[in-house]
């Protein structure tokens, strides 16, 4: 398993889990843009701070209540990944089940060393950053869409928030904040 320390910057997200977990998948699945939008949801989804200079990732389990941060909440990793179901096709049983990302998953567990079963996957997710990264990486593929340009925030909102996270409670008011701190990292 590979974690990296907490709270992590987005360069330390990018050195330490985006590019090693994109190592575990073909090569053409590694990009920029994929990079930036990695790093952007992983922000948005786990992160604090109120600007890009100051933005981290912080959780690496949906924290329901801050009280009681060590209790984990449904989303897991530090892409907040739900197990989902198999009916709903949502979560880690999207990316199990999806035929553009299935036998590519298959593969990642292999090398992981979890069992190839969305409830293996999820409950791992949380204790391996890069299995959380290269599920995530699956997600994006399974879009139907390109992955969108560097500097579209908005095509990046609508594959996020709209087709592919899907937020119970989608908080538009820091994504352009994450947006900016992952490109920054991107292009350093």
């Amino acid at each position: 398993m590979v974690t990296m320390n907490l709270p992590a910057t987005p360069e330390t997200l990018l050195s330490q889990a985006i590019i090693p977990g994109l190592e575990l998948l073909p090569p053409k699945l590694d990009s920029e843009r994929a990079r930036m939008w990695l790093a952007t949801i992983a922000l948005q989804e786990a992160g604090v701070g109120a600007t890009p200079e100051t933005r981290v990732l912080k959780y690496r389990w949906q924290v329901v209540d801050l009280r009681a941060p060590e209790k984990m909440g449904p989303a897991r990793g530090i892409l907040q990944f739900e197990e989902g179901t198999q009916r709903s096709r949502g979560g880690v049983w999207g990316v199990v089940l999806h035929p553009a990302s299935r036998e590519l998953l298959r593969g990642v567990c292999e090398a992981r060393g979890v069992p190839f079963s969305a409830k293996a996957i999820w409950s791992t997710l949380h204790a391996d950053d890069l299995l959380a990264v290269a599920v995530a990486r699956l997600l994006l593929l399974t879009d139907p869409y390109p992955l969108p340009e560097l500097f579209d925030d908005d095509a990046g909102w609508e594959m996020y928030a709209k087709r592919l996270w899907r937020p119970g409670t989608p908080h538009y008011r820091t994504w352009s904040t994450c947006c900016e701190a992952a490109r920054r990292a991107v292009r350093a």
